[in-house]
């Protein structure tokens, strides 16, 4: 069983009765047996009825955030990390093992406000986008979301991704050094890289899928070649502005199929490539090949988090 819901929403339980053996069929085909089997046996170990939620106050404290309650999320994955988990002042993790959970937050009202609602009227759509973050999460040795939460940690920001423009207007507002906001510039450019090829994988993942069961979701960036922004970014060298260019279209996947597309994101390391040379970036993704991270229950990771006395923070 490639996929699962232990959920309450009641038309995605319908849905899924319906639905289940295409849907296990179509990822078997997609990502290979072995890799399903990895998902399916991912998702019994870590996976429960205490892995969904359908309270936003519940989710709101269990993920450490203060956002106001008349924001209503849509749909999401969230994967919590302990907030006792940091990187030092290089950028290095700190710590040697690093325990994850998922947590979905998953209901009917939500759907309303997720993007798969403007393609389809049914809800599992949107849950099959939100598993399919789950699916890389399974599959990647290191899951490239670890590194992006703590990218967003270092930047102080509780908007994912960061958006470059408005960031970039968030530090010029701020007493910093120069050298200071031209890092945190360019760390802010590769967290809207990072978060586009995440988000594009996912959908990739998701067309392949929907297409199962007789939904149509179109990309239509996808194979289109990619297009660029200039972005001012402060430089200490010469006390002047420098330009970076921002992709903000095209198809980080262009010459690739499908299959080999999800393939690629699920070995992202060996297919990463970027130009940012900062020393905190390149000492943060060097370190996340050392460490071990543990993929484990809610429950479990709750007792962790309550034996060592710690909060938790949204990564």
């Amino acid at each position: 069983m490639v996929i699962v819901y232990h959920g309450q929403v009641q038309e995605i339980i319908d849905q899924m009765g319906e639905l289940k053996k295409t849907l296990d069929k179509k990822y078997t085909e997609i990502l290979g047996s072995e890799n399903a089997l990895k998902v399916a046996q991912v998702a019994e170990r870590v996976l429960g009825p205490k892995s969904f939620s359908n309270n936003k106050n519940e989710l709101e404290r269990l993920v450490n955030q203060d956002t106001p309650t008349e924001v209503q999320p849509s749909n999401k994955l969230l994967i919590l990390i302990p907030g006792y988990k940091s990187l030092d002042k290089n950028g290095r993790i700190q710590s040697r093992k690093v325990n994850t959970s998922p947590l979905f937050y998953v209901t009917s009202e939500a759907f309303k406000l997720s993007g798969t609602s403007s393609f389809t009227d049914k809800q599992i759509a949107s849950y099959i986008h939100e598993y399919d973050h789950f699916i890389f999460y399974a599959l990647q040795k290191n899951p490239f979301y670890i590194a992006s939460a703590f990218l967003q940690d270092k930047l102080n920001s509780k908007k994912i991704p960061v958006e470059p423009f408005s960031y970039l207007e968030q530090l010029e507002s701020e007493d910093l050094p120069i050298e200071e906001k031209g890092e945190r510039m360019l760390l802010a450019l590769q967290s809207f890289v990072n978060e586009n090829s995440h988000e594009s994988a996912t959908r990739i993942l998701d067309k392949v899928v929907l297409e199962s069961i007789g939904i149509e979701a179109q990309i239509e960036w996808r194979h289109k070649e990619k297009s660029y922004t200039p972005l001012p970014i402060p430089s200490p060298a010469t006390g002047r502005q420098k330009i970076a260019l921002l992709s903000t279209g095209g198809d980080p996947f262009k010459d690739m199929s499908d299959k080999d597309a999800i393939n690629a994101f699920i070995n992202w390391e060996s297919h990463y490539r970027t130009t940012i040379t900062e020393p905190y970036f390149t000492n943060l993704m060097d370190s996340m090949q050392e460490i071990k991270i543990s993929k484990v229950y809610i429950e479990d990771f709750m007792k962790t988090i309550s034996r060592k006395g710690k909060k938790m923070k949204r990564k």
